[in-house]
């Protein structure tokens, strides 16, 4: 079992699986000037610990779909959000047991492009041990 959770490559997977050929592991800064999807860790939720020494952890990714336009950065992230609501996102080397997990309601990061003049949406994926 590894110490680092793999959430984040395993998302990745599952949206390069449906079609998308350009899913980075980056973070948005690390992406200017090209259409991209980002995949990267966001807060992990933490561990809950119960009277019979059960222990839980959540890990949270932001997923950022980043286009030329607003209906096509709209329209990947519904696709993405999707995708991921119906994938097997569990650890492809045995560093978390998924119990569930949830995927948000894709929404846009602005309603005007960025600095760079694209539009972005943006989604979560919790996942639940």
């Amino acid at each position: 079992m590894s110490y680092a959770p793999d959430y984040c490559d395993v998302i990745a997977a599952a949206i390069e699986a449906a079609g998308y050929p350009d899913v980075m592991r980056k973070l948005p800064d690390d992406c200017r000037r090209m259409e991209a999807v980002m995949v990267f860790p966001a807060d992990v939720q933490g561990e809950s610990r119960y009277f019979d020494l059960f222990q839980t952890r959540s890990f949270r990714a932001d997923v950022l779909a980043k286009r030329e336009s607003d209906e096509a950065a709209e329209e990947a992230a519904w696709d993405i959000q999707d995708v991921l609501a119906h994938a097997d996102l569990s650890s492809s080397d045995g560093s978390y047991e998924l119990s569930g997990f949830e995927v948000s309601t894709p929404r846009p990061v602005s309603v005007k492009p960025d600095e760079t003049g694209y539009y972005t949406w943006h989604l979560q994926v919790t996942l639940h041990e």
